[in-house]
């Protein structure tokens, strides 16, 4: 009973952010969120249902990884240019007083949703390792 309350009380931000303002392209962040929520908060887990968060953030690693391949496009023109990717104005880094624009905290954001999923990742597969325990499969262990 107890677990059902906390399970639900920590997805509830995802939640009301994915009801609030639907997107296709946090869906599968959002799916992966709820999974691991479910997975830290649930009763009686398995190893292997770490696999049901791990997935879907990285299928919404895919989006982070190809908008960060656009940013570095549309950064290298210039304003002055006439081309049709400048007609969409892209912010600087930084500003002469030196503070952050919306470029630098998307990227920052990107960095930390990828180092993020790398740790979960890591742990999940490391976590795996158990499973695997007959002399036969030993060489997968450790290749």
């Amino acid at each position: 009973k107890h677990t059902v309350i906390l399970t639900l009380l920590a997805m509830s931000p995802v939640l009301a952010r994915t009801w609030t303002r639907p997107d296709p392209r946090n869906f599968a962040f959002s799916t992966g969120v709820c999974a691991l929520v479910a997975f830290l908060f649930g009763w009686h887990v398995h190893e292997k249902a770490i696999l049901l968060a791990t997935l879907p953030l990285a299928l919404s690693l895919i989006d982070v990884v190809v908008d960060d391949d656009d940013d570095d496009d549309d950064a290298s023109y210039n304003c002055n240019n006439d081309d049709e990717k400048t007609k969409r104005s892209t912010p600087t880094k930084t500003r002469m007083d030196g503070a952050t624009t919306t470029t630098t905290r998307r990227r920052r954001r990107k960095e930390l949703e990828i180092h993020a999923f790398w740790l979960l990742n890591i742990a999940g597969n490391a976590s795996l390792l158990p499973l695997i325990h007959t002399p036969f499969e030993f060489p997968i262990k450790i290749g």
